[in-house]
């Protein structure tokens, strides 16, 4: 933990120092690193299944109470209507009184069954009390941990040396993430410019998708304009193809149909107010089958540089 902290408190100098390191001791690093990541990220879905758990034992138990105030009516009512039957039928005298006492015992064995699954209950309740409260008192921090973490591992995964494979992550955005101008604005300024030769690689769900740069350009001009060219592997054909307008990346609608059964080309975002996720599909012909198209798609973009 203090080697975590230590990142925590400043990750741009913890960077600085890792750039001083060999290749060998670099990936070292990177695995430590990768491995608080995934423990972050577990203890996080321990809690949320801990508090799941609980609401679920919860629910569970407000039916049984429920019920048993069910059976308690209803032997009430029985008591109720032996009462009755003592006053007025003296000949079945003893029979209601006995009726009575066994519906007496009866209520009161419901009643002993129902103070049992109102604590059960209020077991559960504090269970649940207690489940939320670990669950806010964590989460923030393991989101803020987990945030900081991904930060450094692609900064360090950016140095020179930190990666046997060429593929550099520029961007990366979940199906919940808005992903507009700003969001890339914060990230481009980080590459180099690019040439026609460079390749980036916007990756959704299984589908994977090539584009050569149209012309030299920024990191920034490519990712916010539509200037490309496209191809459905690194080293094939790249063709240019038509454009849909005011997203960011795609193409027209049907365009790639006839080539791998998509509606469109991926959208890595859009600058219309922005975009959640983007579109639009996670599979092609390409790739076991076409599916719909649709928004909230999880994506990323990487970039190499030839």
């Amino acid at each position: 933990m203090n080697f975590l902290e230590t990142i925590k408190a400043d990750p741009k100098k913890f960077v600085s120092e890792a750039e001083k390191l060999d290749p060998a001791a670099l990936q070292n690093v990177i695995g430590l690193l990768e491995d608080l990541l995934l423990s972050s990220q577990a203890r996080e879905d321990h809690l949320v299944g801990e508090l799941d758990a609980a609401n679920t034992a919860l629910d569970a138990a407000n039916g049984e109470v429920i019920n048993a105030e069910d059976a308690l009516a209803t032997a009430q009512a029985r008591t109720g209507a032996a009462i009755a039957a003592v006053t007025v039928a003296s000949d079945a005298l003893d029979v209601a009184n006995n009726e009575k006492a066994a519906a007496d015992a009866n209520e009161a064995a419901v009643s002993a069954d129902l103070e049992a699954k109102r604590d059960t209950h209020a077991q559960k309740a504090t269970a649940v009390a207690t489940a939320q409260t670990a669950h806010d008192d964590e989460i923030d921090s393991l989101n803020n941990e987990q945030q900081i973490l991904q930060q450094v591992i692609d900064m360090l995964n950016g140095l020179p040396d930190a990666s046997v494979s060429q593929w550099q992550e520029v961007a990366s955005a979940g199906g919940n993430t808005r992903v507009d101008d700003a969001f890339y604005n914060a990230v481009c300024g980080n590459f180099n410019d690019l040439t026609t030769s460079d390749i980036i690689l916007v990756q959704m769900g299984e589908v994977k998708d090539y584009f050569h740069p149209g012309q030299a350009m920024s990191m920034c001009h490519f990712l916010l304009n539509q200037d490309y060219s496209w191809s459905a592997t690194e080293d094939g054909t790249y063709v240019t193809p038509s454009m849909y307008g005011h997203h960011f990346g795609g193409s027209a609608g049907n365009w790639p149909q006839q080539i791998d059964g998509r509606a469109y080309l991926s959208f890595w975002g859009s600058r219309d107010g922005g975009s959640i996720g983007g579109c639009c599909h996670d599979r092609s012909n390409n790739y076991g089958g076409v599916d719909g198209a649709a928004w909230h798609r999880a994506f990323t973009v990487s970039v190499k540089y030839v």
